[in-house]
């Protein structure tokens, strides 16, 4: 809270607030220190912990402004952070159903923290649960054109349909792979690579920590949440394809 505070001190935040400094910034002269040191670690998009995240959510002025984010928030941290707030008030169903939302956003900001908040939740979930992250390549394949990309696997590259979904280019062509098996493979640290460009580090480090460098997820997942009989063929015939698909972005020129 001090004038003299650093920017580069910012990284530092994370693993300081624990022990008595909640206490201390609670007691702190200037009113909502806590939400104060908050929006400077999201502002710096950094990396923070679960027990960050815990302070953070324990201090009231915080709690009240991340329980009335909504799906249409642009901040990747609020939608991290209401994500945590829902299963930690012991609404696990509820936690999904907001990522989900995120999605349908037009915001980058906002469907690439959904998709980190989907990788937590494949790692946080029951054994046996929905997989969330056949929900979310189905939706990343969705969005750049099932049709699209069929064809790409035959010439072996396609255009972005529009420079809104560049960010989710990068995804297919750095994330994503058929397998000979008919399954799907997502690469997690090469999406941690992708995000950086677009929302920083804003990622919980000891989940990442956890997470699997890869998911594999069954084709048979991907068919069993897909919708109609048109879908679900193009979906067959995409996971015929075995290796990458190339996307390539595209400028905003290029869509005027």
């Amino acid at each position: 809270m001090s004038t003299d505070f650093l920017s580069i001190d910012v990284p530092k935040l994370p693993d300081a607030l624990y022990g008595e400094v909640p206490t201390f910034l609670k007691e702190h002269p200037v009113q909502g220190a806590i939400f104060a040191v908050y929006k400077r670690m999201k502002a710096a998009q950094i990396a923070m912990s679960t027990p960050c995240l815990t302070a953070l959510l324990n201090d009231l002025a915080t709690r009240i402004h991340i329980e009335l984010v909504k799906p249409t928030s642009t901040d990747p941290w609020d939608i991290c952070l209401h994500y945590f707030f829902l299963h930690a008030r012991d609404t696990p169903l509820e936690a999904p159903k907001f990522l989900f939302a995120c999605l349908e956003t037009d915001s980058v900001q906002t469907e690439l923290a959904a998709m980190y908040c989907l990788m937590y939740e494949d790692a946080l979930s029951a054994p046996g649960a929905d997989s969330a992250i056949a929900h979310m390549i189905l939706h990343v394949l969705r969005r750049v054109g099932l049709v699209n990309l069929n064809s790409a696997a035959i010439r072996g590259d396609t255009t972005a349909p529009s420079w809104k979904v560049n960010h989710l280019a990068e995804v297919i062509t750095s994330c994503i792979r058929f397998t000979r098996t008919l399954d799907v493979m997502f690469d997690s640290a090469e999406f941690s690579s992708v995000a950086l460009s677009f929302i920083g580090n804003s990622s919980v480090s000891d989940v990442i920590e956890r997470l699997p460098t890869a998911f594999r997820i069954p084709g048979n997942n991907l068919m069993a949440i897909a919708t109609g009989r048109e879908e679900r063929a193009l979906i067959a015939d995409l996971l015929r394809h075995e290796g990458s698909i190339k996307v390539v972005p595209v400028t905003t020129a290029a869509t005027h």
